[in-house]
């Protein structure tokens, strides 16, 4: 049981004036790690539509597997907005996912959603994945 620090990732992210983790907690019993987090930005500066992730997983889930992610809240993002997302075991991160219909398929958050503005990009989110 402890606290971790998700940040976001991209490389369409050119600098990150702060991140507030607003909550981090992690629960590990055995292989199995619960993760709980709300997060969000000031200042971001951005290029490109690169894919954004949440990194910094308090332990390295089993690679090459995968894990739903479960969001609960998000707010100001400039474009479309997380419904949820994926841990990726191959690289230890988590993608963030939207559906722009009700019948569509998901696909990736990028660069040109995030929004710029302070006490932007919200996300609060929960997953349990297992490491190694």
């Amino acid at each position: 049981e402890g606290f971790w620090k998700p940040i976001f990732t991209s490389t369409g992210i050119t600098s990150i004036e702060n991140q507030d983790i607003i909550t981090g907690t992690y629960i590990k019993i055995g292989r199995a790690v619960h993760i709980n987090a709300y997060l969000r930005s000031d200042g971001i500066a951005k290029s490109g539509t690169a894919a954004v992730y949440i990194s910094n997983l308090p332990f390295s889930p089993d690679d090459g597997e995968y894990f739903s992610v479960e969001v609960g809240f998000v707010g100001a993002w400039a474009g479309d907005h997380p419904d949820g997302g994926y841990i990726d075991g191959t690289d230890s991160r988590i993608v963030l996912v939207h559906r722009g219909a009700s019948d569509g398929a998901s696909s990736t958050i990028n660069a040109a959603d995030l929004s710029t503005a302070d006490n932007a990009n919200k996300i609060m989110f929960s997953a349990t994945y297992f490491t190694d």
